[in-house]
């Protein structure tokens, strides 16, 4: 199903309300016009996704018997003789703010905001800048399982023109992809999966990408899940040495989002580690 070209979020409460008795009353009477038309039009009932943690114990249109059972399982994709980079996104440089050109930065104990729009002169924030924009785009080929990050890629220079980050070495990269409806929960458990991974493995990177669905019911208020990325959210995890596993809570990750149609916002921290419960 295409995206229509303009989504709304509209709440609507079903519940008894204690005033406007007379609106809510209109909202219920319009859908069941709408659910009497479907019936008329041989659409039948509707079809909707929710999630309980406990399947086995749902109830009426909740119970197993009722409903078809999605099961969450990801595509698979080994990619084999691959250009992967081998060095750690270095820290950022701190400029400091004069008070012609104040910085906006915000220290947060998730991460520190670095997205700025007037440090854009100064040379080490520069080459930072494009060392960091490599490592996510290389994440963004990864994803569609580009054919320039293969070491025996010998492409015509008119055609495309591609280059790892450096230091990289040739090896075998694991794409994993979900699609469909997904509960935070299980997102959070995708996120602490990377990390203690990460943290028990000498992988020299792992790159985690959250799209919006373009067909999604719920929204990021601000941001619709357009086709060229609008509601984009990419993190990539260094461990602490490159050559050894993430130890010690020693690491650091990158984090990009799109604020906007055009805007994005860029986010690091230099600690990180496997979740401790």
């Amino acid at each position: 199903m295409p995206a229509a070209p303009e989504q709304y979020l509209i709440n609507v409460s079903m519940s008894a309300p204690n005033t406007n008795v007379r609106g809510h009353d209109f909202i219920l009477g319009s859908f069941a016009q709408w659910d009497q038309s479907r019936e008329e039009s041989g659409e039948g009932q509707w079809d909707f996704a929710f999630h309980v943690s406990s399947p086995d114990n749902g109830t009426g249109p909740l119970s197993t018997s009722r409903a078809r059972l999605h099961e969450v399982k990801p595509t698979v994709q080994h990619l084999q003789n691959i250009c992967v980079p081998t060095s750690a996104l270095p820290p950022r440089p701190h400029v400091r703010p004069t008070l012609a050109s104040p910085i906006g930065r915000h220290n947060l104990s998730q991460g520190e905001d670095v997205t700025s729009e007037v440090d854009v002169y100064d040379d080490a924030l520069q080459d930072w800048n494009e060392k960091a924009s490599v490592y996510f785009e290389w994440v963004g080929m990864v994803n569609i399982g580009a054919q320039r990050l293969r070491a025996n890629d010998r492409v015509d220079p008119y055609v495309a023109v591609y280059s790892t980050p450096t230091p990289f070495t040739v090896g075998d990269v694991t794409h994993m992809k979900w699609y469909g409806f997904l509960t935070p929960q299980f997102v959070q458990k995708i996120v602490d999966t990377a990390i203690n991974g990460a943290a028990s493995s000498s992988v020299p990177l792992i790159g985690l990408t959250i799209h919006g669905s373009t067909e999604a019911p719920v929204l990021t208020p601000s941001r619709v899940p357009r086709s060229e990325g609008e509601d984009t959210v990419s993190v990539i995890l260094f461990p602490g040495d490159i050559d050894e596993a993430m130890t010690n809570n020693e690491g650091s990750w990158a984090m990009v989002e799109a604020s906007g149609k055009m805007g994005y916002k860029v986010w690091v921290k230099r600690r990180c580690g496997k979740r401790r419960h």
